[in-house]
């Protein structure tokens, strides 16, 4: 029987693949810079992008939702765990229409956010 542990990572594996394919080489270097972690340690900026790209993922997994009907919903959903990035967009390319710039437009929107919150935190904002 498998750990807890060993289903996490499991798990996890598909879903770095697709975020690194949201994410991109641009966007993370992007993210790297304007957070202001290219100073640290391979390791962190790892984590640092792991938290980046679970919240854009998860953004761009809710806009996809809403815009499939339930019958494909039920299918993405399978497709998620199978954690091959083609299939996906294989599958969502015909019912997504300009699928990248799809894409793009609702990862930049939840990363900006992302930012915003960070900047009102520094700031002191809502305390």
């Amino acid at each position: 029987m498998r750990s807890a542990q060993q289903q996490e990572n499991n798990m996890a594996q598909p879903q770095q693949k697709i975020i690194d394919e949201i994410l991109g080489d641009t966007l993370t270097k992007q993210v790297l810079q304007e957070l202001e972690a290219q100073h640290l340690s391979r390791e962190a900026q790892e984590r640092v992008l792991a938290l980046t790209g679970d919240a854009v993922l998860k953004r761009v997994t809710l806009e996809i939702l809403a815009e499939l009907s339930e019958s494909d919903r039920d299918e993405f959903e399978a497709l998620v765990g199978k954690g091959d990035p083609a299939l996906l967009r294989e599958f969502l390319a015909p019912r997504i229409p300009d699928l990248d710039r799809f894409i793009t437009r609702h990862a930049t929107r939840e990363y900006e956010a992302m930012k915003t919150q960070v900047h009102m935190e520094e700031q002191g904002v809502g305390e």
